[in-house]
C-alpha cells in the first residue's frame, strides 16, 4: 500500500454560513483551488489542533454521532493536504482555522493496487466500537467539535 493510512473520527458538522464564509475565502486566496471544489472539502478547529491532523495520510473517515458514543457511518477516503499555515473565518469562537482535505475519488481507488472493501469496513467499525471510539490523537473541542486519528496498523494491531 503506498503512503500512510490512518483512521479519523469526526463529529459535529461546519454550518451553512461557516462554509460560505470558507468557500469565498477560497475564491479569493486559492484560484489555484478552484478546479478541486468537487472534491475539496475541509474541516474547522482551533489553531493549536489545525497543526496536529493527519497530514500525509490518507485517512479512512467515519462520523461520529454528537454524543460521541456511536458511529453513524463511513465517509470515505481523504488525503489532507499539507499545510503550515491555517486560513480562518472570521467567527468569534476558537474553531475558525481551515484545515483544508480532499476526498479521493472511486475511480482513483479503482486504479490502486489495494481494494478499501466492506469486510474490511466492518472490522475497523468493530475495533473502534471495543475500543469506544478512543483514538491515539484525540482532538476535542468540547461541544464544538472533535477529531480523533491515528495510524491504521496501530489500530490493526489491537
Amino acid at each position: 500500500m503506498a503512503g500512510q493510512v490512518a483512521v479519523l473520527l469526526w463529529a459535529l458538522e461546519t454550518t451553512a454560513q461557516e462554509d460560505r464564509e470558507v468557500k469565498e475565502i477560497l475564491d479569493k486566496q486559492s484560484p489555484a483551488l478552484e478546479n478541486l471544489h468537487q472534491c475539496l472539502s475541509w474541516y474547522l478547529d482551533t489553531l493549536n489542533h489545525a497543526s496536529k491532523y493527519p497530514y500525509g495520510y490518507e485517512a479512512l473517515t467515519f462520523q461520529i454521532t454528537k454524543d460521541r458514543k456511536r458511529l453513524r457511518g463511513y465517509e470515505g477516503l481523504q488525503t489532507f493536504l499539507p499545510q503550515k499555515e491555517w486560513m480562518q473565518i472570521s467567527r468569534a469562537f476558537a474553531l475558525n482555522r481551515i484545515i483544508f482535505m480532499l476526498y479521493v475519488e472511486k475511480t482513483d481507488l479503482e486504479r490502486r493496487s489495494f481494494k478499501i472493501e466492506k469486510k474490511s469496513i466492518a472490522r475497523i467499525r468493530t475495533l473502534l466500537e471495543k475500543r469506544k471510539l478512543k483514538l491515539r490523537c484525540d482532538l476535542d473541542s468540547g461541544k464544538e467539535g472533535l477529531v480523533s486519528w491515528e495510524p491504521l496498523h496501530v489500530l490493526l494491531a489491537q
